[in-house]
């Protein structure tokens, strides 16, 4: 036996976090070509370049809740390898549609469109994997690891593609794109695929003799595909980490819609700084992969939480006090740590989730976050931009710092503050009799 132990000597988990490393990245990328398709190649209008920008929060709405209970009736591994490949299928019709001659506006939107529900796909199921590769114990370093990764490629995957246009021309990044999907699903194809089994069993009964009435059948129907809202009804935990999340994307979205600006016409930052502040900023968040799992150690797997949302993330508050100079240094360190505290908290929500949350019902409560999620978003998106008519910059980011560090307070109460009551079965399993208070 190997004197290295620990999950990433598991089968199947190198495989899955480069899988979804390198799906990530690609995902990166085709998200600067895309735009950059339309605008420099088709010279499309505003309005159409906007559409293609605001289709992830169109698409998730529609298709979130159905994916949850597909990933909840197929085999994970299936799902993941399937969702890259056909991903890879629509990265490269872009330029073989340029090639000849059929490439419009509306081809590009079909091309977002298809990539978006693929990568929605890719992402319910990767919430659902790592409880059957490692047991429950190992689960916080994984998700850590993932979290981390993603963050890399967040960061690396956008320097990728403005690398490959600038040097290769427009195409070069989604060819990248679809050989990165390509070289994912290749890895996705060596995880155990009986472990990635869903357990209809424990969610379908057996057909009983006599056929049930059609509204009985309707009623069951609605009950499985809302599902995932049941659980957070359930769980007071899950509810109010769901409001917390919620609270908090809904200002970082409005922080977001102001970064730009605020970075070139406040803190007088040129052009090419402003990448490079917000790639600093982004290195918060890989070192919170490193740091999740002693944290998590040291505080526990709930009242950890607590500790980024309202300590680790303070930082955040200092956005609203920088300055041109050397007053960056506060708005640096605002996103710094909270990119640091995001990923932590991230880590540990999708870990607690996949502890307490049945296996039969994960993709169900993951795809309903991220509808909740993305309609929240949405909606703060369109009233900063109305706000912007009428209010300066200023106010936008002291009103969306304050809101970042706020949501944490939902979670000051005895569910979270109190001796953590998460355990584990023998056998690592991921079940827990806790889940539903």
């Amino acid at each position: 036996m190997s004197p290295i132990q620990g999950p990433f000597r598991r089968r199947g988990v190198f495989s899955f976090l480069g899988g979804s490393f390198i799906g990530n990245t690609g995902t990166e990328i085709s998200g600067i070509a895309l735009p950059l398709v339309a605008i420099t190649l088709l010279e499309a209008s505003n309005a159409w370049v906007a559409t293609i920008e605001a289709v992830a929060a169109i698409v998730m709405l529609v298709v979130a809740l159905p994916i949850g209970l597909l990933v909840d009736r197929t085999n994970r591994r299936r799902l993941l390898v399937g969702s890259y490949l056909v991903g890879a299928l629509f990265a490269s019709l872009i330029p073989l549609l340029w090639i000849t001659g059929h490439l419009t506006i509306a081809w590009v939107l079909l091309v977002a469109v298809g990539l978006q529900v693929f990568d929605s796909l890719a992402d319910v199921t990767t919430d659902t994997v790592v409880p059957a590769l490692v047991p429950d114990a190992e689960m916080d370093k994984v998700n850590g690891a993932y979290a981390s990764s993603r963050s890399v490629a967040e960061v690396g995957g956008a320097g990728i593609g403005g690398g490959l246009i600038s040097v290769f021309g427009l195409f070069a990044g989604l060819i990248a794109n679809t050989v990165a999907f390509i070289m994912s699903a290749a890895l996705m194809l060596r995880l155990p695929k009986a472990t990635l089994d869903p357990t209809t069993s424990e969610v379908l009964p057996t057909a009983p003799k006599i056929r049930p009435s059609r509204s009985k059948r309707i009623a069951h129907g609605v009950s499985e595909f809302l599902g995932g809202f049941s659980v957070y009804r359930a769980n007071r935990r899950l509810g109010l980490i769901l409001v917390s999340s919620v609270t908090s994307n809904v200002f970082s979205t409005m922080a977001g819609a102001v970064e730009f600006l605020f970075l070139v016409r406040v803190l007088e930052v040129p052009a090419w700084g402003v990448g490079v502040v917000v790639s600093f900023t982004a290195v918060g968040g890989i070192l919170g992969g490193f740091i999740n799992a002693p944290l998590v150690k040291f505080f526990g797997p709930v009242r950890i939480m607590v500790i980024t949302q309202l300590v680790i993330n303070l930082p955040i508050l200092l956005l609203p006090f920088a300055f041109p100079g050397f007053g960056l240094a506060f708005y640096i360190a605002g996103w710094f740590f909270y990119s640091m505290s995001s990923v932590v908290y991230a880590s540990a929500v999708i870990t607690y989730r996949q502890r307490v949350v049945p296996k039969e019902l994960l993709g169900r409560v993951g795809a309903t976050s991220r509808w909740i999620n993305s309609l929240a978003v949405g909606g703060s998106a369109v009233l900063t931009a109305a706000a912007l008519t009428t209010v300066e910059i200023w106010p936008v980011v002291l009103a969306s710092s304050v809101g970042i560090y706020v949501s944490g307070f939902w979670l000051l109460n005895r569910h979270f503050l109190r001796p953590d009551e998460v355990s584990t079965r023998g056998d690592g399993g991921t079940y827990r009799t806790e889940a539903l208070e």
